[in-house]
Order: structure tokens, then C-alpha cells, then sequence
């Protein structure tokens, strides 16, 4: 199946432009990728290039001005801009699902969110942190919560706690909040994934309205979501996989990236007076890396297939068929990083200097390959567990699900963290 398959000859077209519109923007994003690492956040400048050059609505709905695109413009978007710099391409994908995410809201908080362009921008750390208390008409929320990734190029965040009813059951709740509200601790200080500053928010005793609060039952529903009168398929998705199909897609660019990189520095690196690409070696050394991304490439496209292909036949998913879906984008990912280190490893020292994409790709490749999403320990224990027929665990993921949870169930305050 074309990844296209289910898009009309207008969202097709626009795909397609949007994806060339990042390769366009792609020479610049890596001139600027050492200094994106230094701020820890993306450049005015590239932002600017992202706003102005539409990425950032792609999925947002047409009604309110967006593209009203699907999972094929995320995931290519993704992979596209990694070519340039892979937390560039982290921040600007989450801005653009995030926008998704907002569709899940009842229709009176979309209005508000999208009253004035047809866009938020908004990070995202959906790992539950804190409580949230009910008052008249709305919540209390207070709690610190990690990896908000896009926040430093934000005004909006997301935020998931738990809220204890009045018959003392809890539930998950997802809240969208001004940024202006929270405090944004400094503490993103990593080796890897530098420029995304995914750091921590901490609200205390933040009131958040009714309508900007939702079950987190909801992101993972396929049917009933209550204001989501869209006629776009991908807003009747469950969040979770089209997510990690995303994650996937920018390991592959990153991996991509590379074996290009190294292919020019064996015509140009020559120790001891004879290039690399007459050295044996070497060219069995790119040939393995080069192979590796191939094998990734295969696994992100017919993994993208069938999270389309589901989420557009409003399909339920078997535990098995969650499990291989999950196992490809974690074996794809982790193909990347290992042809990445390979790379690395034969590249010369002139490969580690600050300035070279290569060492970035390497640092970059190694934090996204440890995101709770590409865990490869995590994701063999429950994969060969559901493969094999041994069910669920509690601590188990959020399963996919048609209608929205009214009660509080342990995979709902087990849901893991995405951003």
C-alpha cells in the first residue's frame, strides 16, 4: 500500500510540497545546528523558516486555516528535516502533532485555541506528574512535569496528572496551559538532543477551565471523541503509534544523513596519503552502514502502511499486531544507531570536532535510541511477551482503544511518556 493511499489528490500534492518545502530549509538548519546546540533551543532564524514555510499547521484542521494533512506529511516532515539536524526536526514534528493533539479538546476550546492563526505552539510532556484538584469550573493543577520538549519555541504546554473524584476513583487527565502560568526550569543539559530543550515545567495551583482539560483516555481512542467534528481521518487516530512512526522517521533521516556524510569523507579523507575510498576497509565500513538504513528504511515505511491503514479503517489493534509494529520502529531505530557508531568509528578524529554533523548524529542517535519510546530492553520484554501470547502486564502501555475510558484503568495511569 502507498503511504498516499487514503489522501485526496489536494492533501497529496500538499504533502508532497511541504516535504520539499523541509528539504528546501535543510542547508541552513545544519549550518545553524551547532548553535542551536549552544542555545538549547532552535534559532529565531529557524523557526522563522519553519513558520513562514507552513510546516507547523500541517496538522491542523482545515476548518480553522491548517492543512488538515495526515500522518504521511508528519512522518516525511520528520525525516526530511533530520537530514539538517536531528533536534530541529524533533521540536518542529511535536509542534506540528501537537496541534493534532489539540483536536481531542472539545470544539469550544479549539475555537479559542485557534481563534487567531491556525496553529499553536505548544510542548507536550504527557508523562503524568502532580494532581489535579476540581473547582467550580475548571481544575487546580499543580505538579512538575518532565521532558517538554519544544518548550524553549513554545507559549502553550500540555500537561497529564491524575484527579481523585468524589467516590475517591482517579483518572488521568490531560490539560493544555499558557506557558505564561508555569514556570520552565533550566535543567536540559544533555550529551545528545541538545537543541530540544526538553526540560521540566512545574505549575502550582494553576486553574485550568473545563474545556481545556480532557480525559487522556481520549488520545488513545479511535471513535466517540467528544468536539472532534473534523472530517480528516487522522483525528480519529490513537495518538500512540503515529507518534512512534514520527520517532522512527527521524531516526531513519538521521541514519540517512550519515551514510551520505561518510560517502563524501571517503573522497576526501586520505590519512597516510590514500583515501578512504580505496581502502577496503573502509568501503565495507560504509556498505554495512549503508545496508543498516536500507533494512530501517523498509521497516518505517511498511510500519507507516499500517498505522495508516488502521487508523484510517478505524481498526482495532491485537496485541500482536501492536507488538510488530512497535519491535520495527525499535529495531529500524536501533539499525540507525548502530550504522551511525559504525560510521564513527572509521570517520577519523576530524569527525568528532564540534563543527561536524557526523559526531552530532552519533550523540543524537544514542538519546533518541534511549527515549522511553525506543527502549530496546523495554520493548523486547513486552514484545515477546504479546508475540508469544502472554498478554498484558500492568505497567504496560496505553492499548488503543474505540471508545473513551469514563473510569480509571491501570494501563490509563501507565500511559508513557512521548515528548
Amino acid at each position: 500500500m502507498d503511504p498516499a493511499t487514503f489522501e485526496t489528490a489536494e492533501q497529496k500534492a500538499l504533502t508532497d510540497e511541504l516535504i520539499r518545502r523541509a528539504e528546501a530549509l535543510v542547508p541552513g538548519i545544519r549550518q545553524r545546528s551547532r548553535e542551536a546546540e549552544m542555545l538549547r533551543r532552535l534559532p529565531d532564524a529557524t523557526m522563522k523558516e519553519v513558520e513562514e514555510a507552513g510546516l507547523i499547521e500541517a496538522l491542523s484542521p482545515r476548518s480553522f486555516g491548517g492543512h488538515g494533512l495526515g500522518l504521511r506529511a508528519l512522518c516525511e516532515v520528520a525525516r526530511t528535516l533530520a537530514h539538517g539536524d536531528t533536534s530541529t526536526a524533533w521540536v518542529v514534528s511535536f509542534l506540528m502533532e501537537h496541534n493534532w493533539m489539540a483536536c481531542y479538546f472539545d470544539m469550544s476550546a479549539q475555537r479559542r485555541i485557534f481563534a487567531d492563526k491556525p496553529y499553536l505552539l505548544a510542548a507536550a510532556p504527557l508523562q503524568p506528574g502532580g494532581t489535579a484538584e476540581r473547582v467550580p469550573g475548571g481544575f487546580l493543577v499543580t505538579g512538575v512535569f518532565r521532558y517538554a520538549s519544544a518548550v524553549m519555541n513554545s507559549d502553550w504546554t500540555f500537561a497529564s496528572t491524575s484527579v481523585t473524584e468524589a467516590d475517591g476513583s482517579k483518572d488521568q487527565y490531560t490539560f493544555l496551559i499558557p506557558l505564561r502560568d508555569v514556570t520552565v526550569h533550566d535543567e536540559w543539559f544533555f550529551s545528545g538532543m541538545a537543541a530540544t530543550g526538553s526540560t521540566n515545567v512545574e505549575a502550582k495551583d494553576v486553574f485550568v477551565p473545563d474545556d481545556l482539560a480532557m480525559p487522556t483516555s481520549r488520545l488513545h481512542s479511535m471513535k466517540g471523541i467528544v468536539g472532534t467534528e473534523h472530517p480528516e481521518g487522522i483525528y480519529r487516530y490513537p495518538i500512540l503509534p503515529a507518534l512512534y512512526a514520527m520517532m522512527a522517521a527521524m531516526a531513519l533521516g538521521c541514519g540517512e544523513a550519515a551514510v551520505e556524510l561518510y560517502r563524501q569523507k571517503l573522497q576526501t579523507s586520505a590519512p597516510w596519503g590514500l583515501t578512504r575510498i580505496d581502502r577496503e576497509s573502509a568501503r565495507v565500513r560504509w556498505l554495512k552502514a549503508h545496508q543498516n538504513v536500507r533494512l530501517a528504511r523498509m521497516l518505517y515505511l511498511e510500519m507507516m502502511r499500517t498505522v495508516i491503514r488502521k487508523g484510517e479503517g478505524q481498526e482495532d489493534w491485537a496485541l500482536e499486531e501492536t507488538a510488530q509494529v512497535e519491535f520495527d520502529r525499535v529495531t529500524a531505530a536501533h539499525l540507525c544507531k548502530d550504522a551511525i557508531r559504525l560510521i564513527a568509528d572509521g570517520a577519523g578524529s576530524s569527525a568528532f570536532h564540534l563543527d561536524d554533523p557526523i559526531q552530532r548524529y552519533l550523540r543524537d542517535i544514542d538519546v533518541l535510541a534511549n527515549h522511553i519510546g525506543m527502549d530496546w530492553d523495554l520493548a523486547a520484554d513486552r514484545d515477546s511477551r504479546w508475540l508469544l501470547g502472554l498478554g498484558r502486564n500492568a505497567t504496560d502501555p496505553h492499548a488503543a482503544i474505540r471508545t473513551p475510558a469514563t473510569a480509571s484503568t491501570a494501563a490509563a495511569q501507565n500511559i508513557e511518556a512521548v515528548s
